[in-house]
């Protein structure tokens, strides 16, 4: 047996997905039937245009137009749970999911009603396929006033009850200056919510540093090839900081692809904890089980893999002894595997 077919058997685990990445093409046309949305009006057929050849450089944009084809927050439930067995499908045991709850929240939409029925799509995938989702609560760059306000509703009761286990910052990078973000992200870390931040792909190593230098970061996901920058891999390699690698916008971008190689190895090798994600599968068309392929073909053996696995178990927003039961479920899956395929 090969690497290849090891990868494609292996457990699994994504931490940086983002939702309306995740759900597959299929189910945001379903809805829009459903909802009745016209999708050959001028309005929405470019709309449709982009969630069928997206640009990678618009998804942001991209999103905030499907938030608006969620006429009832019922909608969500479905659309997690086909996300959710997609990966299911390629073995993926936890994945973590960004979303941008004020998309979802209006004036009679609450941020619990929101958790709930995030809640109940993960708990029908976890019953029927085993997968676990968290979330991440995503603060928009550009809605720096509502920073506190999704904090206190990563950190409330409904949060922990219905896995809201980190919250985030993304959006353009250009927007705001990030002392705004400060105080709402040295809350959550003062609770022990991990802070996941997208950083580099409008900025590069300038806006990471800047990152690192002024916000209380757990994990950064990036495209930007970290290992480029000398000065930026070792302040990093020498930080607790995780750095989750999206290859597949970094192809997307022309930041690797062909003549171009993603310094992953280098990464590794240097001591950066290490993850990679396929970040929006169903819109790049690269899912989890490609990006850890790509990684193989970027010079990562087997055991490398394997620990681009655990070091996503470690970086999680999980509870530690969720972690710890974790970890030991994949480097069982990943013994018996590496005896049947790879002896």
């Amino acid at each position: 047996m090969s690497l290849k077919s090891y990868i494609a058997a292996m457990p699994k685990v994504d931490l940086g997905l983002t939702f309306e990445g995740a759900v597959p093409l299929a189910s945001w046309l379903s809805l829009a039937d459903m909802n009745e949305i016209p999708l050959r009006s001028k309005q929405v057929a470019p709309i449709v245009k982009l969630l069928e050849s997206p640009d990678p450089a618009t998804l942001d944009t991209l999103y905030g137009s499907l938030g608006e084809w969620v006429y009832n927050i019922e909608d969500l439930v479905r659309l997690v749970y086909d996300a959710g067995v997609a990966l299911a499908k390629q073995n993926v045991l936890y994945a973590e999911m960004s979303i941008t709850p004020t998309r979802y929240t209006a004036s009679d939409i609450t941020f619990e009603a929101l958790m709930e029925v995030l809640s109940d799509g993960c708990q029908r995938v976890e019953r029927g396929w085993g997968t676990k989702i968290g979330w991440v609560f995503n603060i928009p760059r550009e809605e720096a006033r509502r920073a506190d306000e999704i904090v206190r509703s990563a950190n409330s009761p409904a949060g922990r009850k219905h896995a809201v286990v980190a919250v985030g910052l993304s959006g353009d990078e250009t927007n705001q200056q990030l002392v705004n973000y400060e105080r709402a992200l040295a809350g959550a870390e003062r609770k022990g919510i991990a802070r996941v931040i997208r950083a580099g792909e409008q900025t590069g190593a300038l806006g990471i540093r800047e990152v690192l230098g002024e916000l209380p970061v757990s994990r950064i996901v990036t495209s930007f090839p970290v290992a480029s920058d000398a000065d930026l891999l070792a302040q990093i390699a020498s930080s607790d900081v995780t750095v989750d690698v999206a290859l597949a916008l970094a192809e997307a971008l022309g930041t690797s692809g062909p003549g171009v190689s993603y310094p992953l190895a280098e990464m590794v090798n240097a001591g950066v904890s290490t993850t990679i994600t396929a970040l929006t599968p169903a819109r790049l068309g690269k899912s989890t089980s490609d990006v850890y392929e790509a990684a193989a073909d970027l010079g990562l053996d087997v055991d490398q893999i394997d620990a681009l696995v655990l070091n996503a178990i470690a970086a999680s927003g999980l509870d530690e002894d969720e972690r710890t039961a974790l970890a030991q479920r994949v480097r069982d899956g990943q013994s018996a595997l590496r005896a049947e395929q790879l002896a």
